[in-house]
């Protein structure tokens, strides 16, 4: 299985280094270090949430997408936050973009969606 946060391990203790800063976990490096969110308010349900997209992704298969978007997205609250989060992580780089968002994970969304499922969040978004 693979990681993308692996790449930023401090190599002289415990933590990550990302942009020369710190962080003391993998939430803070997610939150603050990679998409650059200030980390306040709820940082546990937007892991969350980013984590069930990713996941939602990694699932599709070929079929009608604006179906698939209607019927099976039930952690985004909206179909606005999902489209919202799927044009983040093509940004990012963590999908590929294909013909349409939200495309399908890159090697660093597979990471990042292993990462985010080895942390100790709820199982499922309220």
């Amino acid at each position: 299985m693979n990681s993308y946060i692996e790449q930023f391990k401090n190599p002289d203790g415990d933590g990550y280094i990302i942009d020369e800063c710190e962080h003391e976990s993998a939430e803070s490096l997610i939150l603050t270090g990679i998409f650059h969110f200030c980390g306040c308010g709820f940082p546990e349900k937007c892991l969350i949430f980013l984590r069930d997209m990713l996941s939602l992704i990694n699932t599709y298969t070929n079929g009608d997408l604006t179906e698939y978007l209607k019927n099976e997205i039930k952690t985004a609250g909206t179909l606005g936050a999902a489209c919202f989060m799927y044009y983040l992580l093509d940004q990012k780089g963590f999908t590929e973009h294909g013909g349409a968002v939200p495309g399908w994970l890159s090697d660093n969304g597979e990471g990042l969606l292993n990462d985010l499922n080895s942390l100790e969040l709820e199982k499922e978004s309220e």
